[in-house]
């Protein structure tokens, strides 16, 4: 027939294939009548990364609440009553690194490179002294929720976390006022909670007006805890594929 020019038939040429090239069709007909989770088995193991390590500090935020006592006065704090002093906030630390602005502070402080990390910060303070004048007058110093922006960085130091942040915002004498923090992690454990004690003290910096500053330092504790979002984000996405598949 070829040597006429013609051609063997689709059909023909199939029937004479080998029976080893058939065997294939039949396993993956055979694979593809297996139960629907063994199948989602499969899905999953091929999800799953090669190499599966500690979480990413990029996906890490860390919230905290402290309160704080004066120890230190100024001329014009120490005008109050300093048990009347009541000093707290709110913040938290995001994963969003401030890589340049580590490069400036490892050349001020002649650091070794790569030390430090910063991390953007955000934290909402307030502050209040009282000075009972008579008895039915008071004067008062500062106020509430107050906003504050900076950076926060960590190091270890002979095996303990110590930490540092500077932050500025707008104060009660609508000027602004800035706030350094250091704080120094105490190893209290508060059962399987996640929650970190840190014993802090706090330098703050207020301008008054023209060349005029005021300010104080506070001793406190500090109860911190680290949300991370890409283990929140995967446990929902692995709920819902599930009930997907499920109904």
């Amino acid at each position: 027939v070829r040597m006429m020019g013609g051609e063997l038939d689709a059909e023909e040429e199939d029937d004479k294939k080998p029976e080893q090239e058939k065997e294939p069709d039949k396993i993956v007909e055979k694979k593809e009548d297996r139960f629907l989770f063994e199948q989602f088995d499969d899905i999953e193991e091929k999800e799953k990364p090669e190499r599966i390590g500690e979480p990413s500090a990029s996906d890490i935020y860390t919230v905290g609440a402290y309160y704080s006592a004066p120890m230190i006065l100024s001329k014009t704090t120490e005008f109050f009553d300093r048990g009347s002093a009541k000093i707290n906030g709110f913040n938290v630390v995001t994963p969003f690194k401030l890589e340049k602005l580590g490069r400036v502070l490892e050349a001020i402080t002649k650091a070794k490179t790569g030390l430090l990390s910063p991390k953007a910060m955000f934290e909402i303070r307030a502050y209040y002294f009282e000075k009972v004048t008579s008895d039915t007058s008071r004067e008062i110093f500062g106020g509430s929720s107050y906003f504050l922006i900076g950076f926060y960085d960590k190091i270890n130091l002979n095996g303990r976390e110590t930490d540092f942040s500077f932050l500025f915002g707008k104060t009660h004498f609508n000027s602004i006022g800035f706030v350094l923090t250091n704080g120094t992690q105490i190893p209290i454990k508060l059962g399987k909670s996640g929650v970190k004690v840190y014993l802090i003290s706090k330098a703050t910096l207020l301008h008054k007006y023209e060349d005029q500053y005021t300010g104080w330092v506070d001793i406190g504790l500090s109860l911190r805890y680290d949300i991370n979002t890409s283990k929140i984000s995967k446990s929902r996405g692995l709920i819902k594929r599930r009930q997907t598949i499920i109904e």
